[in-house]
């Protein structure tokens, strides 16, 4: 008998079938074996290669194409994959369920011929694959194109438009991303990139999160900075309904949340509440973040809660928003857009918070977000008096029959005072 590949959408699926075929494995005397992105290299290696006994291989679409995973001679395909798609209405990534293209799923029956004759058994039936397209999208049109626009910039390119797209994307996910350069520094108003750019592109990271890493290594808090990036890059481990013990502590973060999760897992057992593995994978990633850290000076954080919102300011001050109402859970936020926060949110009564993850809502035009973490108003004020734009408009009351003119202070269309 030979191996089996099994072809699941995203690292949960996989956690869930361990799950519950784990004890019919071990009877059976049959290893189950996972196989994904998050994995270390060694383990992934490991996937690849055949066993003193007989596998399940569970793999995300990562064992499409280009790998042979030794072994295998029977393939079940669940027809699905899960694939990171920039939305243009609410500026935001996020992984995306959906049907495998019909060249994927000839891709995957391959896998169960490559060294002996084998089967593959597709879990979907001829109405399903008649919706399913030709091609996968090319990725250059679905993904946030800051990383591919900051590269250009660095050799010259300033019309970013009109340069020679293989697959040229569309406008106006040219121009997010744009916006979003500018909105760390690390382009300039005509497209040429700045110093700080420039060493965006030395750190393995998207440059939001690059920004903020030199933020912290400025703040001597790399570590702290290391770990907000790994929870913003990485799947999120809290469990459903797992932040509801924490509504009472007030922390007005969904960040620091995580991090307090985060360093309960590193100084002894797993919080009930957390994924074990996403941890693992968080905690992880953080240190290999960290060790792109070069002879910075650490020092102790004072206060975490400032310190997270000063990082979070430097690399999402374009994601700011302020409450419409004091206590509501709907927001404006900068450009104008409309936003809810999600019902599971600690962010309970700051006025102002960052939106760090969003969802688009198809019954309205609001976006959810699933991941905030507030700001105080002091903190703010402070950090941006530069760059807050005093306006003055003319007001007429009817009741009284007079003009008065009336001063307000406005960030980005949101307006931090008045």
């Amino acid at each position: 008998a030979r191996d089996i590949l099994v072809f699941l959408p995203g690292t949960g699926e996989i956690d869930r079938t361990h799950q519950n075929i784990q004890t019919w494995a071990e009877e059976n005397a049959i290893d189950i074996v996972p196989l994904h992105g998050s994995l270390q290299l060694e383990a992934q290696q490991k996937a690849l290669r055949a066993g003193p006994r007989r596998r399940i291989i569970l793999s995300t679409n990562i064992a499409e194409s280009s790998v042979t995973v030794d072994g295998v001679a029977c393939v079940i395909d669940t027809g699905l994959a899960k694939n990171m798609k920039f939305d243009l209405r609410t500026g935001f990534s996020r992984l995306e369920l959906g049907r495998i293209s019909k060249a994927s799923a000839q891709q995957r029956a391959g896998r169960s011929a490559r060294q002996y004759p084998g089967v593959c058994y597709r879990l979907w039936n001829k109405l399903d694959e008649s919706s399913m397209p030709a091609h996968e999208i090319p990725e250059i049109l679905r993904s946030e194109l800051s990383d591919s626009l900051l590269f250009l910039a660095a050799q010259g390119v300033r019309d970013f438009e009109s340069f020679s797209w293989f697959e040229k994307p569309a406008k106006l996910s040219l121009q997010k991303a744009v916006e979003n350069l500018l909105s760390i520094g690390a382009i300039d108003t005509a497209n040429n990139i700045t110093p700080v750019g420039k060493t965006l592109l030395t750190w393995p990271l998207p440059p939001r999160l690059a920004k903020l890493m030199l933020s912290s290594i400025e703040m001597k808090v790399p570590q702290l900075g290391a770990d907000v990036a790994a929870i913003l890059q990485e799947r999120d481990f809290v469990t459903r309904q797992g932040s509801e013990g924490a509504i009472g502590d007030q922390l007005e973060s969904d960040i620091l949340f995580r991090l307090d999760l985060l360093n309960q897992f590193r100084d002894g057992p797993s919080p009930r509440n957390a994924h074990r593995l996403g941890l693992q994978t968080v905690d992880r990633s953080a240190q290999q973040i960290l060790s792109y850290v070069k002879d910075a000076v650490s020092i102790k954080v004072k206060d975490l809660s400032v310190s997270l919102q000063q990082l979070l300011l430097s690399s999402f001050a374009d994601r700011l928003c302020r409450r419409r109402v004091p206590g509501a859970e709907r927001a404006l936020m900068i450009g104008g857009r409309g936003v809810k926060l999600a019902a599971d949110s600690l962010v309970r009564e700051s006025e102002f918070f960052f939106a760090l993850d969003g969802i688009e809502n198809s019954k309205n035009s609001e976006t959810t977000v699933a991941m905030a973490s507030g700001i105080d108003k002091d903190v703010l004020l402070g950090a941006l008096q530069s760059r807050i734009e005093k306006r003055k408009e003319l007001k007429f009351d009817r009741e009284k029959a007079q003009f008065y003119l009336r001063e307000t202070k406005v960030f980005g269309e949101v307006k931090p005072a008045g």
